[in-house]
């Protein structure tokens, strides 16, 4: 595209100088023979260098033989397609295939112990490339470990874990005096409402619904 940059800007230069020389030429007629020659001085030369780079230009002329729109297209397809090759990280590129069954279960294991030994989910601000960090291993593996071996996504995971811990939680007497907000914090939910929402996708009960039918005396046989 060097050609075409190179006669746009010559126009550009050539309609530029038109309103200072034509001007000029109305103002000082005597002058009018000498202000013409300037300006062919300046067109004349890029006239000749624009028809001689546009004639030496092979996508206009093809002066390759054999070269229809087809094979141009597939060329560029094909360039296309190695470029992005090129740009992609060396590490999708080598392990794209993720890891097989048995490093599957493995990862699920540490995961896991991450969730009921160090309990992780009680971070209100856990991502899943935090949770790959703590596994040192990539967030697509991670993520692959926990759709394909614990059939859940991220999200189902540590909600569910956190729905567990509040239920344990509301359910433990000496928690009674504990507000509902309280309860979620500590569990690792971030606001009530998040809160409310969660816990009743998982338990069918909101937290308050949850702890009042828990402390409901039991109906006599």
């Amino acid at each position: 595209m060097h050609w075409a940059r190179f006669l746009i800007n010559g126009y550009l230069i050539l309609i530029c100088t038109f309103p200072v020389i034509f001007p000029l030429m109305l103002n000082y007629p005597q002058q009018f023979n000498t202000l013409l020659l300037l300006n062919m001085a300046i067109a004349t030369p890029y006239i000749y260098i624009a028809t001689y780079k546009g004639i030496v230009q092979p996508t206009i002329w093809q002066v390759k033989s054999g070269i229809n729109k087809e094979i141009v297209v597939k060329e560029m397809d094909q360039a296309e397609k190695s470029e992005r090759n090129l740009k992609l990280p060396k590490e999708i590129k080598t392990i794209k295939a993720g890891p097989d069954a048995e490093k599957i279960e493995e990862i699920t294991k540490k995961i896991t112990v991450l969730m009921e030994k160090e309990k992780v989910y009680q971070e209100p601000e856990l991502t899943l490339q935090q949770l790959a960090e703590k596994l040192q291993l990539p967030s697509y593996q991670a993520s692959q470990a926990i759709n394909e071996g614990m059939k859940k996504n991220f999200y189902d995971l540590i909600n569910g874990y956190r729905t567990e811990e509040a239920k344990r939680l509301l359910l433990n007497p000496q928690n009674k005096n504990f507000t509902i907000l309280s309860v979620g914090f500590e569990a690792g939910f971030n606001s009530k409402t998040t809160f409310n929402t969660v816990f009743k996708k998982f338990t069918g009960l909101t937290p308050t619904e949850f702890r009042d039918k828990q402390m409901e005396p039991p109906v006599p046989a």
